[in-house]
């Protein structure tokens, strides 16, 4: 198979080139630029062997939807796969419906089309609902002006909000500071923040927040389908750094086997969607009820997949070959005791007094053997555009940081 590989996330896309190097697919990668963003580690792979450059799709759609389909016609591809590495490449696709024609995706098994109760989370919450299955109260806001108090009648506070669809451009995140969400205590305080977003263009969702006691009572729920819409994998995993702190992303992130219970309602998830390839569903048990609640569906590779590959199992490797083997990939114990750390966000961007004594001590005090995002000892070159990049911005000594990550880099 052939499949489109687009950059926009750099850890994901790195961790989707090492895992697609194990498979025999034809790899495309797809690259363009952000205005003063950072350099792009995964340059540096041995597993980038060829390069595509496009128009950024932000910027330009069409010249991006048009290169596609140039690449397509040149390389003489027999409908391609596209594995999107960010909500900007995947609503790039969504955006022209032209792609969907010529162009495989993550979905239902059938007619490999995106799925729009992925997508959309209004749509979630209605297919949830249908279905039996627990999900917070939510109601759909199309624009912010729209905004009354009836929109949330019925709704019981606290309460979030957040954008209905994958924001393509970031929008929302740079409105809230990084947060994937927005919480509000009451409805004075729903009126101050929703009139905060009267420049966000897209629809919002508003949604009753679900409290919990621990971090091990919200669990990411990671699972991958082979072509045939067989579970080849599954397990959940851990938040153990979230920053910004509440509605963050995940920095130190560790393995947790699925409860049954949970395993229970995502099967049952992935078999009415007719899924297909990798899924990642979010799950929080009420604190009151104790009852699983789904947050959130995502039907692209996630962040950290490459975490999940060095420990034993690549989830993408599973969508292309089917095996004989019925078994169902879960980590076991000792896998409990692994963590994967972003550490350029963890050790730089939160500790008050960056230095290397300080993160030798943190990391000493994760007891856990540590994988690094881009440092793969089987493709060091990332992690080591990585480490030279960070010891200039930080005035760290270079040769001494690269000791102290090749100390804890266990796998």
């Amino acid at each position: 198979m052939d499949s489109f590989l687009p950059r926009a996330n750099d850890i994901c896309f790195c961790g989707c080139l090492r895992s697609l190097a194990e498979t025999t697919t034809n790899i495309y990668p797809l690259l363009y630029n952000w205005e003063n963003s950072n350099p792009w580690f995964s340059d540096h792979s041995k597993e980038l062997k060829e390069k595509f450059n496009v128009p950024n799709p932000f910027d330009d759609l069409l010249g991006f939807t048009s290169s596609i389909k140039y690449i397509s016609k040149e390389k003489n591809l027999k409908t391609p796969l596209y594995i999107p590495t960010s909500d900007t490449n995947l609503m790039a696709a969504k955006q022209d419906n032209s792609l969907s024609k010529f162009l495989k995706f993550f979905g239902n098994k059938k007619n490999n089309k995106l799925i729009n109760e992925v997508i959309s989370k209004f749509s979630m919450y209605r297919f949830l609902k249908k279905n039996d299955i627990f999900t917070p109260k939510t109601v759909l806001l199309k624009k912010t002006s729209l905004f009354n108090e009836n929109k949330v009648k019925g709704l019981n506070f606290p309460i979030v909000f957040k954008p209905n669809e994958k924001d393509y451009n970031q929008s929302f995140y740079l409105l809230a500071n990084g947060l994937k969400a927005v919480k509000c205590s009451n409805l004075e305080e729903l009126k101050k923040k929703i009139k905060s977003f009267s420049n966000y263009i897209g629809e919002l969702v508003i949604q009753e927040y679900i409290p919990f006691n621990t971090k091990s009572d919200e669990l990411p729920f990671y699972a991958s389908t082979d072509n045939y819409g067989n579970i080849r994998a599954q397990t959940c995993a851990i938040k153990h750094l979230v920053t910004p702190k509440s509605f963050g992303t995940a920095y130190i992130l560790g393995i947790k086997k699925a409860p049954n219970e949970i395993k229970k309602i995502a099967h049952k998830i992935i078999k009415l969607l007719n899924w297909s390839g990798p899924i990642m569903i979010e799950f929080i048990k009420h604190e009151k009820s104790g009852k699983w609640y789904v947050i959130e569906i995502n039907g692209r590779p996630w962040l950290m997949i490459d975490f999940f590959r060095r420990v034993g199992f690549n989830f993408l490797k599973s969508f292309f070959e089917r095996t004989s083997n019925d078994d169902v990939w879960e980590p076991q114990k000792k896998d409990e005791l692994k963590l994967h750390i972003d550490y350029s966000k963890v050790f730089f961007n939160h500790l008050k007094n960056s230095n290397l004594k300080a993160i030798e001590k943190e990391m000493d005090n994760l007891n856990s053997t540590i994988s690094f995002t881009f440092f793969d000892p089987n493709d060091p070159n990332p992690g080591y555009a990585e480490i030279n990049y960070n010891s200039k911005k930080y005035n760290l000594n270079e040769k001494q940081l690269l000791q102290l990550i090749e100390k804890f880099a266990s796998f």
